[in-house]
């Protein structure tokens, strides 16, 4: 407020005040008196909240330098002020005894009489901010008050001395005169406070400390004068005068009315949610398994409830599109997936490596003081690429929608790497042989996966059994004697389901039998157990015949000496029905016994 027109402008002024609203401003005077005890909240700049990213922010200065973080509306410093720290970072320091030092710019923003608006700033005054009476510190001074019919406005808002009392004014001009109201105490010194007014196109409202101090019915129409600058101070009237002393940080311009809740986070503080990582870890994962974690990350809530509605995330890796089902977010206060509420609905499109978005679901609400955690999960397809992996980037604020503010960071995932199920097993190793032989096994050579042979059931488990356990067509040698070993091949790609079959080989005792043919050329034999022939004193050239006989009992078996040589290299099955006969026929060649005929099956 200028100076040499203070006395009939405050009386002016307040005689405008309407009845209607005079309930209003005692109301807020009485709250400033609360507010003139001012304790620092935990607050940050406004660059740092949502509002940054308002479409109606027209101009935004950190006062770091006179640039306009948001726009092009740059300041002009006048008389060098100087930028020392302030409330965030360095400030507008206009010292403390300033008498020339101001900013401001050839420009209103585009501000008419019907235009929303809202200033924003933090202001600490300096010990002694007006040292002489009727003389004020100037915060703001916008003028647009143009002549009447072009929408001319005028804002002005000052810490002013009337020569009793130091109060805090909030005034704004238009066609229908003056509109605002002033606190009924001094403002603290020293400190930091928050000054902001809005214009809904309706009432003008000035907040001190996130608290509103008045309400003020406002004219939209243009202004009365015919000439005026059209330009805005900061720190100064425009005169020049009335000049600041003390600190001005974090200046805004929207044109748009601030809502009360947002005022007051302004000061109060945002609520905030500081990402931290809740990392899974690395893991082979079956085709067809479910609600697999790729990603977690905390959430921890502090200065006021919080939300969170999207959730993006990237993935990577090689695997594809068609070895994935869907993506899923999940939520819950304690740190387990078990127990955690899926936020909105399945992802089940485009869901090979990139970016992808877990958006619209319901927010559950994030209540200060606590911390929540969230997994990303998805289901893997019944049919995968054996060894193909997904991972996903580490979640940042950028990746997360809230109206809170964000903070933190987190971790890539672990690697989850897909395996498809095992190949599907087979065996063809059932046979007989004696307890003296070996079994030559038939299991399938896995394509996906890794076969093993064991023993389930027998007179001996022992692997030693087996050439080599891993290969599909090993040899078994029993060791344990006569009996019945079920034998199993397994085919196993981890963590899926094993897949198994079983074959079963009989192992026969056999009793040695000794053929010599010095005896005869033709001889018989009545089995009445299993036995092991050996043949000696042949002739070479010699023929040999032999009668096999089975019992009464029948079912026996014999085994041939290795020096025996079969048509075809086919060993004749023998009959084993009780009292049968099966002739061989044999020609000796001084080295082997070489078949030379036979007739099976004889009975009467």
């Amino acid at each position: 407020m200028k100076k040499q027109t203070n006395t009939s402008k405050i009386c002016k002024k307040q005689i405008k005040i309407s009845m209607h609203h005079l309930l209003v401003y005692i109301l807020g005077l009485l709250v400033f008196n609360l507010l003139s005890f001012n304790t620092q909240a935990q607050t940050i700049e406004l660059y740092s909240t949502p509002l940054f990213n308002d479409a109606n922010l027209v101009a935004y200065y950190r006062l770091s330098n006179t640039t306009d973080s948001k726009g092009s509306y740059s300041l002009t410093n006048n008389n060098s002020i100087a930028f020392n720290a302030g409330k965030f970072g360095n400030a507008a320091d206009y010292g403390a005894t300033n008498s020339s030092k101001y900013l401001n710019i050839d420009s209103y923003y585009g501000f008419v009489s019907s235009s929303n608006f809202t200033f924003s700033t933090w202001i600490y005054l300096a010990a002694n901010p007006i040292p002489n009476s009727a003389d004020g510190a100037e915060i703001l001074w916008l003028d647009n008050k143009k002549a009447a019919g072009n929408g001319g406005v005028l804002y002005e808002i000052n810490y002013y001395n009337d020569g009793s009392t130091k109060r805090f004014y909030f005034w704004r001009h238009a066609s229908g005169g003056w509109s605002g109201g002033n606190t009924s105490g001094e403002l603290s010194t020293e400190v930091w406070h928050h000054v902001c007014a809005t214009f809904d196109g309706t009432n003008f409202i000035g907040y001190i400390d996130g608290s509103p101090i008045g309400s003020w019915a406002a004219s939209t129409s243009g202004g009365d004068e015919t000439t005026r600058s059209g330009k805005t101070w900061i720190g100064s009237s425009l005169t020049p005068g009335s000049f600041f002393k003390g600190f001005i940080d974090d200046v805004a311009f929207f044109n748009r009315a601030l809502t009360a809740t947002e005022v007051s986070k302004l000061y109060n503080g945002y609520p905030t949610i500081t990402l931290g990582s809740n990392a899974t870890s690395a893991a082979n994962q079956c085709a067809g398994t479910t609600k697999v974690a790729i990603q977690s990350f905390s959430l921890a809530v502090t200065n006021g409830d919080g939300n969170l509605t999207d959730v993006g995330f990237t993935t990577t890796g090689t695997y594809t599109s068609s070895e994935i089902t869907k993506f899923q977010l999940w939520g819950s206060s304690t740190n387990s997936l078990s127990t955690a509420t899926q936020l909105g609905t399945d992802l089940t499109t485009s869901l090979g490596t990139g970016s992808h978005t877990l958006a619209s679901f319901t927010s559950p609400t994030l209540t200060i003081s606590n911390t929540y955690y969230f997994w990303i999960t998805t289901d893997i397809a019944s049919s995968v690429t054996d060894g193909h992996n997904i991972a996903v980037d580490a979640i940042t604020t950028t990746d997360l929608t809230t109206t809170s503010i964000k903070a933190g960071s987190t971790s890539a995932s672990a690697t989850q790497t897909l395996k498809a199920s095992p190949t599907t097993a087979t065996n063809g190793s059932t046979q007989t042989i004696y307890t003296t032989g070996s079994a030559t096994l038939s299991g399938n050579s896995p394509s996906i996966g890794t076969g093993t042979w064991s023993v389930v059931s027998g007179p001996s488990t022992s692997s030693s059994q087996f050439g080599t356990t891993s290969v599909y067509n090993t040899i078994f040698t029993p060791n344990g004697g006569a009996g019945s070993y079920v034998l199993r091949w397994t085919i196993n790609n981890s963590p899926c389901t094993s897949s198994y079959a079983d074959a079963t080989v009989t192992t026969l005792t056999l009793i040695p039998a000794t053929v010599d043919w010095n005896n005869s050329n033709v001889q018989e034999i009545t089995l009445s157990a299993n036995r092991s022939f050996t043949f000696t004193n042949g002739k070479s050239g010699g023929l040999y015949t032999l009668l096999i006989k089975q019992n009464a009992t029948g079912g026996w078996t014999v085994s041939w000496p290795a020096n025996v040589g079969w048509i075809d290299a086919v060993e004749p099955t023998l009959t084993s029905a009780p009292n049968t006969i099966d002739i061989i026929k044999f020609v000796f060649d001084g080295t082997n016994y070489l078949e030379n005929g036979k007739s099976l099956n004889i009975h009467f």
